[in-house]
This record gives structure tokens, C-alpha cells and sequence, in this order.
């Protein structure tokens, strides 16, 4: 993840980082980010099952 950090931070981008899916789902309320990377191993709620929450928020929140 520094890798991939560094390289955004480079390129202008802002970063915003979790420590475990919770987290995540709460930065991403707050922040509204254009790019999320994930780890499938991560505390609390893995990468898959945070995706999947993400997936069904944006669902419920988009017109159709």
C-alpha cells in the first residue's frame, strides 16, 4: 500500500487510508472516493465484505 500511496500522492491525488474494513466504510462516508484499494485480509470486516457493503450503499443511493 506505501507503494501505491506514494505513487498517488505523486501524481496529485489525495489519500486517505484505513486501518480495517470499518474504518473504511467510515472514510469513504466522509471522503466520497473516486479510487478504493483493498486488502482481502483486513480486521474486522475483510476486503470482499466491505466491497460488497460499498456495492449495496451505492445501490441504494443511486437513481434509475
Amino acid at each position: 500500500m506505501r507503494l501505491a500511496r506514494s505513487a498517488l500522492e505523486e501524481a496529485g491525488y489525495a489519500v486517505a487510508e484505513a486501518v480495517d474494513g470499518q474504518q473504511a466504510l467510515e472514510v469513504f462516508a466522509r471522503e466520497r472516493p473516486d479510487l478504493v484499494l483493498l486488502d482481502v485480509v483486513m480486521p474486522r470486516l475483510t476486503g470482499l465484505e466491505t466491497c460488497r457493503i460499498l456495492k449495496a450503499r451505492r445501490r441504494a443511493t443511486t437513481c434509475r
